[in-house]
């Protein structure tokens, strides 16, 4: 009785070990597009500013051709 008890111990164990092996990846793939993602929004905000302090509006005209219409 007391092998038996051990073994599916034993089984809980590898099964809990398992389940959070795969909760864990998961989550690591999920932090990695998030990642990404917040990578690819920071890049494009240093080129809107870069464009905006270079003299360009939002819309791809000089600030100073806005201005002047």
């Amino acid at each position: 009785m007391h092998f038996i008890s051990f073994v599916g111990w034993w089984f809980t164990g590898i099964f809990l070990c398992c389940l959070l092996g795969l909760l864990s990846i998961t989550c690591d793939k999920h932090l990695l597009q998030l990642k990404a993602c917040k990578d690819f929004y920071i890049s494009l905000w240093i080129e809107q500013t870069e464009k905006e302090s270079a003299g360009w509006s939002v819309h791809g005209e000089r600030v100073g051709e806005v201005i002047a219409k």
